[in-house]
């Protein structure tokens, strides 16, 4: 079956990051031109006549708007983001409110100004705070209960939601809110300093070291797989059910099991030491998954099947970069 993005001209902010290079790339194998605007980096995807970097600021509004009404934009899928460590999120939240609110009055305005049909800004189980029934609906947000914290990530994320309610409201536009939980998968940052769970821990018993867990490791979470998430969010867009909706699995667990399965996924053992004194992060949520059901996304892929594929791309990655590290060092 043909899909209903096939023809379609759609700007992806964010790709050359983790999710919007997959959002990107499956953009692409549906039959769309896709337009990747990148301050600096390079796209992690294999070059295609459909895929079209362009050098470009998202703070900077006036080339954003030229560029989406020029190019005749129908689609923009908003996934750049700037995020940060706990400790970023809080001693800077000033600057991470202001960058991810200037980007998103910028996409939407742009949307507005070029007659965008189709706006999705990728939001964030983030956004629920306080106490509310399990499992979490999407009703249960800053409409329910909007709350201060000292986090520059999440009010942004609640701001960028406002923000979006009120220009789809005032002006007639379609946009679209997924609210994903915690993503994994393969071409995600592995470095020292990546901001994720999976990947550190996967980096971390690769080496052979000892993983530090902050807390007694009994807190728990849930995490899917990156293509879920994107193949969803695209859902959305072809069969718009809900305009705001959950994306997620009901498969929760804990830390310390998580860097059992890890392991396992490996085939290496595992050294875990935990550190009561340190803080364990945000609690978990149980997200309600009804709406993405009828939306039409497919049964999220278990957790274990999804760190082993996670497991053999960081091989691959490792091997082809090795291998190129040989060649130059061969050729100097």
């Amino acid at each position: 079956m043909r899909s209903d993005l096939h023809g379609r001209t759609a700007l992806v902010t964010g790709a050359t990051g983790f999710l919007g290079a997959h959002l990107a790339g499956e953009l692409v194998a549906r039959g769309a031109t896709v337009l990747c605007p990148c301050r600096s980096g390079v796209l992690a995807l294999p070059p295609h006549d459909r895929l079209r970097p362009v050098r470009l600021d998202l703070l900077d509004r006036t080339g954003l708007a030229r560029l989406v009404t020029s190019c005749e934009v129908d689609l923009i899928v908003h996934s750049a983001a700037v995020d940060g460590t706990p400790e970023d999120k809080r001693l800077r939240a000033g600057t991470m409110i202001d960058e991810n609110m200037r980007m998103v009055s910028n996409v939407l305005d742009s949307a507005r100004r070029g007659g965008v049909a189709d706006t999705v800004l990728v939001s964030s189980s983030d956004i629920y705070a306080g106490s509310v029934p399990w499992p979490i609906r999407e009703t249960e947000d800053h409409h329910t209960d909007m709350r201060f914290a000292q986090d520059g990530f999440y009010l942004s994320k609640v701001y960028a939601e406002v923000l979006a309610e009120q220009y789809a409201q005032e002006h007639g536009m379609r946009v679209h809110l997924p609210r994903p939980a915690s993503i994994y998968g393969p071409g995600d940052d592995f470095g020292p300093r990546s901001l994720r769970l999976i990947p550190r821990l996967i980096s971390q018993v690769h080496a052979g070291k000892e993983v530090e867990i902050w807390g007694s490791g009994e807190q728990t979470r849930t995490f899917v797989y990156v293509t879920d998430v994107v193949r969803t969010m695209l859902a959305m867009i072809e069969h718009p059910a809900h305009r705001v909706a959950n994306i997620g699995t009901a498969e929760q667990v804990s830390i310390l099991a998580l860097a059992q399965l890890v392991g396992e996924a490996l085939g290496m053992p595992v050294r875990v030491r935990t550190d009561p004194g340190k803080p364990t992060g945000r609690s978990s949520r149980d997200l309600d998954l009804t709406r993405m059901r009828e939306i039409g996304g497919r049964s999220p892929l278990p957790l274990l099947e999804g760190l082993r594929r996670t497991v053999a791309w960081y091989r691959w990655s490792a091997a082809q970069l090795a291998g190129d590290l040989h060649d130059v060092s061969a050729v100097s």
